[in-house]
């Protein structure tokens, strides 16, 4: 190693006696300090050990790499490593931890990329809900990402979740900020919020307008039906697109967890909106499956000056014009709304899902 040689002019002058102290001849010199344990320090590989490989840092002392599995680290090349233990002075052992500078760095990067990851959340709900001290609030949950214990403050949680139901689960998350030098309380900033957004517009963005999905009922609401479609995406049916019958009770048809079929009647991603309907899924096996000249059933909706709607199989309203209501003793007869009849299937438009039909042949 080569020899430091010393300013003695420099070292006389400094003081009035001629001598230096230690600390103004140490500050002369660019000297590493020991690392701070938890911090991220980079080394090179000098020799691979029985059970590890020594790292030079640049002290007096190697350090010592016990997890990194044989092939993994190259005597001569320069590695990331994370400060697992250190005796605390320059020439005390210090341990470094190679998996733990790869899992603090791909948790850096996830800072960056936003992508969303699973964290598992305690499952001891004493340790798992994070409490403060003096108002005993809820402050968040303790969870892990690859062993590593993480934060997430309760504003990054849904607002009506209850929190005691996630304890022991698995969740989504997004990384929000890493700082391993911090310690074991916000060290790791998640949020679950977040994950939720970006799993709800993916969901959103696979949808088309026009497609048909299966969905659960998780509430009945008077503007309508809310139903999950899952990947954490809810759409709304509206009353007038359940059913034929718009006054009906839905509460009398339907139950939370009731399965039902759906088509997308609109959907805005960047609000991240959808909205669904019970009545446009079914007119479209309906009208897939009748044909012209087929009597069926129906039930009188509405008037119109031209004619009268008649609503079929609970989903679509087919015309029935004035000038082919059935005539009964040379009058043309009247309907009366809510009442069943029975029409014939006149004509059928199956891309503008529209029927006409006929009573005519009822007064034969």
């Amino acid at each position: 190693m080569k020899q430091q040689t010393f300013n003695t002019a420099l070292v006389a002058d400094s003081s009035a006696t001629g001598f230096i102290s230690m600390a103004d001849l140490m500050a002369q010199f660019d000297m590493p300090n020991t690392p701070s344990r938890r911090s991220i320090v980079t080394g090179e590989v000098v020799a691979a050990i029985r059970g590890g490989f020594l790292v030079s840092l640049g002290l007096k002392s190697d350090s010592i790499v016990r997890d990194a599995n044989p092939g993994e680290l190259v005597v001569g090349q320069s590695y990331e490593f994370y400060v697992s233990d250190q005796d605390g002075d320059a020439d005390g052992e210090i341990e470094l931890s190679f998996k733990s500078a790869k899992t603090w760095s791909r948790l850096s990067a996830l800072t960056e990329s936003k992508d969303v990851v699973i964290a598992q959340v305690h499952n001891d709900p004493r340790r798992a809900i994070s409490r403060s001290s003096a108002s005993d609030r809820v402050g968040g949950l303790i969870a892990f990402v690859d062993g590593v214990r993480c934060f997430i403050p309760r504003r990054e949680l849904p607002q009506r979740c209850r929190i005691d139901s996630l304890v022991g689960t698995e969740i989504a998350v997004q990384v929000l900020s890493v700082d391993p030098s911090a310690g074991r309380t916000g060290a790791v900033v998640l949020s679950h919020n977040n994950a939720l957004a970006v799993i709800r517009k993916n969901r959103l963005e696979e949808l088309n307008t026009g497609d048909l999905v299966s969905g659960s009922i998780v509430a009945i609401i008077e503007s309508g039906l809310l139903v999950d479609l899952g990947s954490e995406l809810t759409g709304l049916v509206p009353r007038s697109e359940i059913g034929g019958d718009r006054k009906v009770d839905m509460s009398t048809r339907f139950q939370r967890g009731d399965q039902v079929t759906v088509k997308v009647i609109n959907r805005n991603v960047e609000a991240g909106r959808i909205s669904l309907s019970i009545r446009a899924a079914r007119s479209e096996s309906f009208l897939s499956g009748i044909t012209e000249g087929q009597v069926i059933t129906g039930v009188v909706a509405r008037f119109e000056q031209y004619g009268a709607f008649v609503c079929l199989n609970d989903c679509i309203d087919g015309l029935l014009h004035n000038v082919d209501l059935a005539t009964v003793s040379g009058r043309r007869e009247k309907l009366i709304a809510g009442e069943t009849i029975e029409v014939e299937v006149s004509t059928i438009d199956r891309e503008k899902g529209r029927v006409g039909l006929s009573r005519k042949a009822m007064s034969n």
